[in-house]
């Protein structure tokens, strides 16, 4: 059986997603997606020759597919959506929490996200009916056992306004649904409606108000799996859904408090005329062609657009007549791309200043701190005790006082729920008073609770403002920098060399990026230098006598900068672990594994003996992490890479595949094939025959090409040395 990840996989999504919306069955069967497909894909079973039929069906049901002709539009989306499948395959920390441990950090993430947006669709939908607010706050709660109903009332008078009674439209219905099954939705005493009743309502109420309702039936599905029914444990509980619900409204009420004031609204449009002179000016142009009337989509350029949305925004600041088409396109806005000042009042209500970053940062990395101090926190509370290993010592287990684990079992109760009173027991005040029981330094080993690398809120272009002594004093930012300048070898490593390997106790974050920056850095050094490497396995391949010369003047040269890539890549995995058992060494294997392969390549064709013994002596090491963690796409890849080295048949390369690594295996294929490349003398290089030649000194190289070469001299070879990699050369 086809091990499952801690997050469903693509397929188990759009397999859970399709049947949701009411599709997939003998009465409306999803084109080219099989039942025996769904099933499958929803277990996690590998379906390679019907996964982008899945996903061409999902994106049909969800009115999304406008793929042209050659299919190039479905090719790119489903390599995007492949993204989700190998970032989920290489989450680690959480293969031993239950599911609600797992779910919970994604849910707190999407509080403020989903709130803010919730709050501003209440408010655009109460300008765009011209109603009071409040008769709109239903949609902040989106899993509320009244919402089906809600959103069926609410496309009811907007499609069929004539109909000015509850009689008037259930006598306008009454071929198609009766008057008691509409109560019981709108009471909510049904669960999930009947997929053949609402499409039976397109004949009344058209496709959109179809494709509407079958989306607020697939959020009733939603809250009946996150709650449980019919005696099945749900993925969250009842309890803790009725909790987040609550404070996804809350956030909500706030936005579309504030969202009521012109000056909000105004920043939002000056936002969106800023970007539509940014990079992604072609995307929100496109974006209000959609849903923008005329006369904007009359507007050619994008500068013409930003130009006019300006102006209204200028309209909302001096509460002009006219504002009220400006209100609800800053709205639309506000649904995509929340404003920062809205993000300050989530921090408020949420009581987290990570919210105002939360639409920048990287959830995945949040996801696998908050499981890595869970998994301890459980580990304490269940065990009472754990292992340890100081200053190089080996690991021994140790005892932790039984307040200690007290402590952790009530954490571990409080950190289930969604909201949390201030002053409560943090979960770091826990492992900090363990940990300094046996060693004050061990008391940072996972850093605070988890916190976000200055780079990620900064961004590149703060960090590129920054003067050079307050970048070099920053780990983050010297990695920011490191990046930005690895074309530039020298300067880069220069800042990476400020902060040696960080011990065991440094952040997981900061150790991880400059592993990660300095693996990025290598690889960027041996690009440059693989024209060097193939050129010098070329001068290797001359007249024996002269081999020696021709190392010395190249092949010794470029073997020194592939020994300075390796001590370069080495130094930055030195602070990661490498034990199997340790989820980190997955990481940690996966970047040695891309630098020792291009480093076996390089140092194979520069002659050197037993070149392929570092990178073979690895494949133990990755076995025992493929079998540790069996739902990590790229082990899979390299477990792939060693299978074909030695000939070996398995089902590496479709494991690969299933957990999204397809497109990281097919980039080491290409840079192995790259660094194989031959070394091809351009056409005026010059090939000289002479017996002695005065320019090479009979060394069979010169390093600079002489003024004219005689024709009729012969026999001896003589080869240019570019400038570009010859000793002393640029």
């Amino acid at each position: 059986m086809t091990p499952r990840p801690s997050f469903p996989l693509v397929q188990q999504i759009l397999a859970w997603l399709v049947p949701a919306l009411g599709y997939g069955d003998a009465g409306f069967p999803v084109v080219g997606v099989s039942a025996s497909t769904l099933k499958n894909a929803r277990k996690g079973a590998r379906i390679p020759n019907s996964w982008m039929d899945l996903v061409g069906g999902a994106l049909k049901v969800l009115h999304l597919s406008h793929e042209p002709d050659d299919g190039t539009t479905l090719a790119s989306i489903g390599e995007a959506l492949r993204s989700w499948d190998v970032r989920v395959s290489t989450l680690s920390g959480g293969e031993d929490l239950p599911l609600p441990d797992r779910l919970h950090m994604l849910f707190t993430l999407a509080i403020p996200v989903l709130g803010t947006r919730l709050g501003a669709l209440a408010v655009m939908m109460a300008r765009m009916s011209r109603s009071p607010i409040d008769e709109w706050l239903w949609i902040l709660r989106p899993l509320d056992r009244r919402f089906f109903g809600r959103v069926f009332g609410a496309i009811l008078k907007r499609q069929k306004p004539e109909w000015t009674t509850r009689e008037a439209q259930m006598e306008g219905l009454a071929e198609i649904v009766d008057a008691r099954t509409v109560e019981r939705w709108m009471s909510g005493a049904i669960s999930v409606p009947g997929s053949e009743m609402i499409h039976s309502l397109r004949q009344v109420l058209g496709p959109d108000a179809e494709a509407i309702l079958r989306f607020a039936r697939a959020l009733c599905v939603l809250r009946e799996d996150l709650a449980g029914r019919r005696g099945k444990e749900g993925w969250l509980g009842r309890e803790k859904l009725d909790e987040w619900t609550g404070l996804v409204a809350d956030v909500g009420s706030c936005i579309a408090e504030m969202l009521k004031q012109p000056n909000a609204l105004s920043a939002q449009l000056g936002d969106l005329a800023v970007a539509m002179r940014g990079p992604q000016r072609e995307t929100f142009h496109r974006f209000i062609q959609i849903v923008w009337p005329e006369p904007w989509r009359s507007c050619s350029s994008t500068e013409r657009l930003a130009e006019a949305i300006a102006a209204l925004a200028d309209k909302i600041d001096r509460s002009d007549q006219d504002w009220e088409a400006a209100a609800v396109l800053a709205l639309w806005y506000q649904c995509i791309d929340p404003h920062p000042s809205t993000l300050e009042v989530v921090s408020v209500v949420f009581q987290a200043p990570m919210s105002t970053t939360v639409h920048a940062i990287d959830w995945f990395r949040l996801i696998e701190g908050e499981w890595q101090v869970r998994s301890i926190l459980r580990h304490l509370a269940e065990k009472g005790e754990v292992e340890l290993s100081i200053g190089g010592e080996p690991r021994t287990a140790r005892t932790i006082p039984p307040e200690l684990q007290e402590r952790a079992r009530l954490l571990l109760t409080r950190m289930s729920r969604f909201s949390r009173a201030q002053g409560e027991d943090n979960a770091m005040d826990v492992i900090r008073s363990l940990f300094e029981g046996f060693d004050p330094r061990l008391s940072e080993v996972f850093g605070a609770q988890p916190q976000l690398p200055v780079h990620h809120i900064l961004g590149s272009a703060a960090e590129a403002a920054l003067p050079e002594d307050v970048v070099r004093r920053s780990l983050p930012l010297s990695l920011a920098r490191a990046r930005r300048l690895a074309g530039e070898i020298e300067p880069a490593l220069d800042l990476l060399k400020l902060h040696p390997a960080p011990p065991p106790w440094v952040t997981l974050y900061e150790r991880r990026d400059r592993a990660e920056t300095l693996v990025a850095v290598t690889h960027d050094f041996l690009d440059r230098i693989r024209e060097a490497v193939a050129a010098s396995e070329y001068f290797l391949a001359l007249d024996p006598e002269r081999i020696i010369e021709a190392y010395d003047v190249c092949v010794g040269s470029v073997l020194r900068l592939v020994d300075a890539c390796a001590e370069c890549a080495d130094s930055g995995l030195a602070g990661l672990s490498s034990a199997p058992e340790d989820p980190e060494s997955v990481e940690h294997l996966v970047l040695a594994l891309s630098i020792e392969l291009r480093l076996a390549v390089a140092r194979s064709r520069l002659g050197v003996e037993e070149a392929w013994a570092p990178f073979m002596a690895l494949e133990g090491p990755l076995r025992d992490i493929v079998a540790r963690f069996p739902t990590h796409g790229k082990a899979w890849a390299w477990a792939t890479i060693f299978d074909e080295i030695q000939e070996i048949r398995s089902d590496a390369k479709a494991q690969a595949v299933h957990f999204g690594a397809a497109a990281y295996f097919k980039e080491i294929c290409t840079r192995c094939v790259a660094d194989y490349e031959e070394y091809t003398p351009p056409e005026d290089e010059p090939y000289v025959d002479r017996e002695v030649c005065p320019d090479c000194e009979g060394s069979g190289i010169r390093s600079d090409p002489p003024e004219a070469i005689a024709d009729e001299v012969v026999r001896c070879t003589c080869v240019v040395l570019p400038d570009h990699w010859r000793p002393g050369g640029g």
